[in-house]
C-alpha cells in the first residue's frame, strides 16, 4: 500500500466469521515477541489455544475484539478483557471495572495510517461505555516501539513485572 494513500477503514466488533483471521493476527503478534526472551516459549498447540481464547472473547459479554476492516478485508484487531476490579492481590484501590488491552495488532502494509491509534481509542471508548474506569496493558520492556506508541497515546507507565524461570 502506498504510504501516502490513507485507506478507508471501518471499525466494528468481531463476529464468529472473523475468528480465523483474528486468531491468525494473534499468532503473528505472539510470534513477533519470541525475540524478547525465553518466557516467550510456547506449547506446540498454541495456535489452537489462541483460537479458542479469541473465540471466547468474541462470544463473551466481558471481553470484546474490535476489528479494523478495509475493502472487506480485516487489517487489524484489538482484544480487550474486562475485570471486576484491578488485578491486585490487596483490594485497596478505588477503581471499579478495569479493561485490559491484551492484543493490539495491525497488519504490515497497513501500519503508519493511524489504525493502531484508532483501534486503541475506539477500544477505550467501548470499555468506558461498558463501565470501565481504567484501561491497562502489559508490554515487554524490551519492546521500545510499543512503549513509545502507548506513551504517545496518553497511557502512563505504572509498574514493571519481573520474572525468573524456576527449574
Amino acid at each position: 500500500m502506498n504510504q501516502k494513500t490513507k485507506p478507508l477503514v471501518d471499525y466494528r466488533l468481531a463476529t464468529i466469521k472473523d475468528l480465523d483471521t483474528v486468531a491468525l493476527f494473534g499468532k503473528e503478534l505472539i510470534d513477533s515477541h519470541k525475540k524478547y526472551g525465553w518466557y516467550y516459549e510456547f506449547k506446540k498447540d498454541y495456535s489452537k489455544i489462541i483460537k479458542k481464547e479469541f473465540e471466547g472473547a468474541i462470544k463473551s459479554k466481558r471481553s470484546f475484539i474490535l476489528v479494523a476492516e478495509t475493502k472487506g478485508k480485516l487489517i487489524g484487531c484489538a482484544l480487550v478483557n474486562i475485570y471486576d476490579k484491578p488485578q491486585e492481590s490487596i483490594p485497596i484501590y478505588k477503581w471499579g471495572l478495569e479493561a485490559e488491552l491484551v492484543e493490539l495488532y495491525v497488519k504490515k502494509g497497513h501500519r503508519e495510517h493511524k489504525i493502531g491509534e484508532n483501534l486503541l481509542a475506539k477500544s477505550a471508548e467501548l470499555a468506558k461505555k461498558r463501565g470501565c474506569e481504567m484501561l491497562m496493558l502489559i508490554i515487554d520492556r524490551k519492546n521500545r516501539r510499543a512503549a513509545k506508541f502507548y506513551k504517545k497515546e496518553g497511557l502512563d507507565f505504572y509498574d514493571e513485572v519481573y520474572v525468573r524461570r524456576l527449574k
